[in-house]
């Protein structure tokens, strides 16, 4: 089997939707058991257990070539449950929003100024995402590792394939980059 999820794993990193099919199907009855196991009670009112098993799946394959080239198929189902913990973690941490302004009232004619509500944590996300996506690709990748997924230093440089101290020069000069980008606006 060693092999053949090499070759499975290069087809999925070459495009192949054949190979990528192929690859969730060997994993996603024992993700999705997983995910339910992860999941309480509060958990499942948030989001469907299959939304959380499509997320984690998407972003096992968008790392796949940052795992390491030995990797067999147990230690791409470990990868991928670290993955769905964090998800899970992910929707956990998601209070319930405040009414921003997306949600505030239409406008009232009689009144023109616009309504507008506090800031949500889900408008921050979005801001700050829209930041980190004008950084150069080597420090976005770090920020997105460590400071929005959560990741220890350790784990993130073996998920980008960088030295722990690559690593950690890389987040202190995407700090300084992100703090001057939302200086600009």
């Amino acid at each position: 089997m060693g092999n053949d999820f090499k070759q499975l794993r290069a087809g999925v990193q070459s495009g192949d939707p054949t190979a990528r099919e192929s690859m969730a199907q060997l994993v996603l009855a024992d993700l999705r058991t997983f995910v339910i196991g992860q999941m309480g009670r509060e958990v499942r009112r948030r989001a469907e257990p299959e939304d959380v098993v499509q997320e984690s799946l998407l972003t096992f394959f968008q790392r796949l070539a940052t795992f390491p080239p030995d990797l067999d198929l147990d230690g791409a189902r470990g990868y991928l449950f670290q993955i769905a913990k964090w998800r899970v973690s992910d929707v956990l941490r998601a209070r319930k929003l405040e009414v921003g302004e997306s949600a505030a009232p239409p406008m009232d004619p009689e009144r023109p100024e616009p309504s507008v509500g506090p800031v949500t944590r889900e408008d921050e996300r979005q801001h700050l995402h829209r930041a980190i996506s004008r950084m150069r690709e080597t420090y976005s990748s770090v920020l997105r590792c460590c400071v929005i997924e959560g990741r220890g230093i350790a784990d993130a440089a073996v998920t980008l394939g960088l030295t722990e101290e690559t690593v950690r020069k890389r987040l202190s000069r995407a700090r300084e980059e992100l703090r001057r980008i939302l200086g600009e606006q």
